[in-house]
């Protein structure tokens, strides 16, 4: 199957698009951290569509037919905001395959 990148608004994404991003995430979660609990599906939603003055997120998700294979995300200072040149841009990915789940970040 082909795996295609699509933009990931939080604000206007579907719900299901949501619940294969979380079914990702928590897959993610899992293997990464064991011994932690798991954020819920609704905290993180309300989390992840909270702005932030000082920085923005720009999100991508790699779909696999109705899954998502895995997510990235760009963060970096709003133009204008103090010291923006102090801040390094950030990148942040995650995948869990559609088969075994196995985990890659």
């Amino acid at each position: 199957m082909t795996i295609r990148i699509e933009p990931f608004d939080p604000h206007t994404a579907s719900d299901e698009l949501w619940a294969a991003f979380n079914a990702t995430r928590r897959a993610i979660a899992v293997e990464l951290w064991p011994d932690e609990p798991v954020l819920d599906d609704a905290e993180t939603r309300r989390e992840v569509q909270t702005t932030n003055p000082m920085v923005e997120f720009r999100r991508w998700v790699a779909m696999e037919g109705d899954e998502v294979a895995g997510s990235i995300r760009a963060a970096f200072r709003r133009p204008g905001t103090a010291n923006e040149e102090d801040y390094a841009r950030f990148l942040w990915a995650g995948a869990a395959s559609g088969q075994a789940r196995d985990v890659a970040v």
